[in-house]
């Protein structure tokens, strides 16, 4: 059995999972991805991931925005930690993060050093 921690990545935008995706891989993480939120929903459902990085706004999501998903994973797994990667980190956003439990909100473009040292240091 592999020790190895689960990550899922939502996105919209195929460049930042292909850059996240391919740098937590290489660091020996178990990634998941999804690019809307129906995708994330599905993943979710179905397995437990030790963090989710998620874009707040999912272009093509019918269903769900990102702070969508982190309320379904509240209510399905509460043992998940959280990350919101967004564009637009108003005041708003945070605040609504911030009432989900979300550990860190990270405005874009983010850099995966510092996503690298969160990501470690929630699933130390």
């Amino acid at each position: 059995m592999t020790d190895r921690k689960r990550i899922l990545l939502v996105d919209d935008e195929p460049s930042v999972r292909f850059a996240i995706d391919h740098y937590f891989r290489a660091a020996g993480y178990d990634v998941q991805l999804a690019a809307s939120g129906e995708e994330a929903r599905a993943a979710l459902a179905a397995t437990h991931y030790d963090v989710v990085m998620i874009d707040v706004q999912l272009s093509g999501s019918v269903e769900a925005d990102g702070l969508d998903v982190v309320r379904m994973m509240r209510d399905h797994d509460p043992s998940a930690r959280a990350i919101v990667l967004t564009g637009n980190a108003s005041a708003a956003v945070r605040a609504d993060a911030v009432r989900l439990g979300v550990e860190h909100v990270l405005e874009k473009p983010v850099r995966l050093k510092e996503l690298a040292t969160i990501v470690a240091g929630l699933t130390g």
